[in-house]
């Protein structure tokens, strides 16, 4: 007879469970989803991080800073110092034609640079000169500038325009007229007796200069020969 309570309150405790039962799934929800949401943020920031990856391997490369040619691109061949071909001056987009008969006594050389074309004179007692032709699209500036830095070279002051017109030759280029400048000095390094003779040409595509720098005493010899070489260019 005492054995029937005990099985009452055995029953009203599992009544009692199965009542609050539903409460553990909700339980567990609850702990689940700051987990979860702690999940999602740490995806959320491997995205941006991927994304700006992404946006810096899509970049164009930079170009080192001693490139000589920041507006090329990483292994294109330097093109600043790439020496002209003989006879062939750039000017814009076309390209104009030169060519030359070499007087007696010259030496043709590679022309490198800006020149077009380039000699060497070799004189008696090793005494040199040499001779260059350099084409300068654009304004490479005035006759008076380039006169006197020629002056500046040989250890002269600087010109007025008046002195400069006054000692100016006529003379022609390729059958188009030009002006020669004798300028006699010394060579500021060595003091030796220097000389240039320079002839200015402009033309539509380019101002040309021809010029022979060297012993005075050769550049003198030289003198006819020089403008003979600069009647006789063909444009």
């Amino acid at each position: 007879m005492k054995s029937r309570p005990i099985e009452k309150s055995r029953v009203a405790l599992v009544r009692r469970f199965n009542k609050r039962a539903w409460l553990l799934p909700v339980l567990t929800l609850l702990l689940f989803l700051p987990v979860a949401g702690c999940r999602r943020d740490e995806v959320k920031v491997y995205h941006v991080a991927k994304d700006q990856d992404q946006a810096q391997s899509q970049s164009a490369p930079a170009l080192p800073t001693d490139s000589p040619n920041p507006t090329l691109p990483p292994g294109h061949p330097d093109i600043s110092s790439t020496p002209a071909a003989p006879g062939l001056a750039a000017s814009g987009s076309a390209q104009t034609q030169l060519t030359w008969k070499t007087p007696e006594g010259w030496t043709e050389v590679p022309p490198g640079e800006m020149r077009v074309a380039s000699f060497k004179i070799q004189g008696p007692n090793g005494k040199q000169a040499d001779v260059s032709v350099i084409p300068l699209p654009g304004l490479p500036g005035s006759d008076e500038a380039n006169v006197n830095r020629w002056r500046g070279q040989v250890g002269l002051s600087p010109a007025s325009p008046e002195e400069l017109k006054k000692s100016a030759e006529s003379v022609e280029a390729g059958g188009q007229p030009a002006q020669l400048y004798d300028i006699a000095g010394q060579n500021p390094g060595s003091g030796d007796a220097t000389r240039i003779l320079g002839v200015i040409q402009h033309r539509p595509d380019a101002v040309w200069f021809f010029k022979m720098t060297g012993d005075a005493g050769l550049v003198e010899q030289q003198k006819p020969a020089f403008i003979q070489f600069v009647q006789d260019v063909k444009y």
